[in-house]
């Protein structure tokens, strides 16, 4: 993994600057600039998560992680069974049709909602009982205390070309950037994502019983 100090040296060379002219704020900025798109344009197994959440008897709201960026599946675990069962997505309006606070309509919960940093469930929960979140998880900025960027080894470039072309727009040279956006995008083009390379590989995997290829 390239460090962050190595990508900084490696971009103020592209740029032909040093580091009076482009400082390590700068220069980290530029960088994750084209981390923080990398994170949106690519699902990268980087940012897979889960968290639990113990629900509280008559709470029908609860905060989610910091770092959440989106989830992906949510469970109930049933208390007696532990068997997981998968809470279905609804919308803010439906929730607000089918709510009532009578602590009669307490039950496990069969569906959730998303509002800002909280998730919602219906019903509310009636008792103690643990929902399992799987969840896309923001990525910690490159910086002084976070120093390698969590990336597949052959994304270095593009981390580092996308922060070059955005360094060229910084000092108006846009003829510059322009052939810097260019091999940008044609990185982008030609990566593959991890995920695509495991289902490749699941296409192709076969299960041998008694000398028999399934």
């Amino acid at each position: 993994m390239i460090a962050l100090a190595t990508l900084r040296t490696q971009l103020r060379r592209h740029l032909a600057t040093d580091d009076t002219d482009l400082p390590d704020s700068d220069a980290d900025l530029l960088l994750n600039r084209t981390y923080w798109e990398l994170q949106e344009k690519f699902h990268l197994r980087e940012t897979e998560a889960s968290t639990t959440i113990t629900t509280v008897a008559g709470t029908r709201e609860y905060t989610l992680p910091a770092s959440f960026e989106s989830l992906r599946l949510s469970s109930y675990v049933d208390p007696d069974t532990d068997q997981h069962t998968k809470l279905e997505q609804m919308s803010q309006k439906t929730y607000e049709d089918l709510y009532n606070a009578d602590a009669e309509n307490e039950s496990a919960p069969t569906n959730y909602f998303r509002d800002n940093d909280s998730i919602f469930f219906w019903p509310t929960p009636d008792a103690i009982v643990t929902i399992v979140i799987w969840h896309r998880a923001k990525l910690d900025d490159l910086s002084v205390a976070n120093t390698e960027p969590q990336l597949p080894r052959s994304w270095q470039e593009m981390l580092l070309i996308g922060a070059v072309y955005r360094g060229f727009m910084m000092m108006n040279d846009y003829t510059k950037a322009n052939a810097a956006k260019s091999h940008y995008i044609q990185l982008i083009q030609s990566a593959v994502p991890v995920e695509s390379k495991e289902q490749e590989d699941y296409s192709t995997a076969g299960v041998s019983v008694r000398g028999r290829e399934y």
